[in-house]
């Protein structure tokens, strides 16, 4: 009875099913912008990998945050995110490395952004490791894609890097 005097009342329009927005299927890396971001994340890696902290900060947003994976502490700012991927240790053979590799880019039509999806690593000695899932947002600027913020989930561990 509801719904009829709201039709009546709001005309037909306020009858229809609402409508379902469906998420944007992943863009294909070969795409000239989902490419840019891939190669952005692959640049981002590598330098991870030897802790260049002047191609991370190149490749980051200023004010980039990142939630981290086990206790979600925000971390704001390229100090902050940067010495994340420090030695934990004493030992910088020790020092995890941290890897995340894309499973979905998606870049907005309507505005210089981009939303990764994907799973991380960081891997320290032969045996310890931690690992998760992540979604990261990209933004492009003068200079290219920029990584802006990103959350990480840990979903497993092994060995010291077990929280």
């Amino acid at each position: 009875m509801k719904r009829l005097l709201v039709c009546l009342v709001f005309g037909l329009a306020a009858c229809a099913e609402p409508k379902q927005i469906g998420l944007p299927t992943c863009d294909s890396v070969e795409s000239s912008e989902a490419g840019e971001v891939f190669r952005a994340r692959e640049n981002l890696n590598a330098a991870l990998a030897v802790h260049d902290s002047d191609t991370l900060r190149l490749l980051m947003a200023q004010d980039i945050v990142r939630v981290t994976g086990a206790d979600s502490i925000i971390l704001s700012g390229h100090d902050q995110v940067i010495a994340l991927s420090r030695s934990r240790t004493e030992d910088d053979a020790d020092r995890p490395i941290y890897r995340f590799e894309s499973k979905c880019i998606r870049v907005s039509a309507i505005e210089p952004i981009a939303l990764e999806q994907g799973a991380w690593r960081a891997t320290a000695g032969d045996i310890a490791f931690v690992a998760g899932s992540y979604a990261a947002k990209w933004r492009r600027d003068e200079e290219g894609w920029k990584l802006e913020a990103d959350i990480l989930s840990t979903e497993g561990c092994g060995g010291m890097l077990c929280p």
